[in-house]
């Protein structure tokens, strides 16, 4: 198990970037950026690799996205590519208030300040491990998301999303998987 962390953001207001150039400043702030699960270091060996980043420069939106997973030495998920920026199509949970803005495409990072992720549990034993990641502030939804995963080794991974919502609306919710796509 390897949980990674990079820099936190401070965006800018618009004034101030356009004379700067500059979007964001990078802070003392660390938060969470990947973690990686692996069975094994042997060719056959399973791996996964968890995004903990909110969306940031890029307005793709993968927060708690299950970016790939390798087992036996199969691909059986894998993330779409960059170009692709509705989380929806990112092996992440989607939440998207009814009815969803059609223009609402690509985001821009500076909107996701308030969401928050945590890695709030990791435990493991063998060459299997649990992981909690908690999202507050998901996807700019008034909810909050616990994503479980379970990896266990070469037998598979489990995923066990639960969202709390923090006002009343008409959404639509669930989990979305990218086994294979072709854009």
């Amino acid at each position: 198990i390897l949980a990674t962390e990079r820099a936190g953001m401070e965006w800018l207001p618009k004034d101030e970037w356009r004379e700067k150039w500059l979007h964001a400043t990078l802070t003392d702030e660390r938060i969470p950026d990947k973690l990686i699960l692996r069975s094994g270091w042997h060719p056959a060996a399973s791996y996964a690799m968890i995004e903990l980043c909110p969306p940031m420069g890029h307005g793709q939106g993968d927060a708690g996205a299950i970016n790939s997973y390798i087992s036996q030495g199969s691909v059986l998920l894998s993330d779409t590519p960059y170009i692709v920026r509705d989380h929806e199509l990112h092996n992440s949970f989607v939440v998207k208030r009814e009815p969803w803005p059609e223009e609402r495409v690509r985001w821009r990072g500076n909107e996701f300040a308030d969401m928050k992720i945590a890695l709030e549990d990791l435990h493991q034993t063998g060459g299997m491990a649990y992981a909690r990641v908690h999202i507050t502030d998901y996807m700019k939804q008034p909810v909050t998301v616990d994503r479980r995963i379970f990896f266990l080794g070469d037998d598979g991974i489990w995923v066990r999303d639960t969202v709390e919502s923090t006002e009343a609306y008409r959404a639509r919710i669930g989990p979305a998987w990218q086994t294979v796509a072709t854009y």
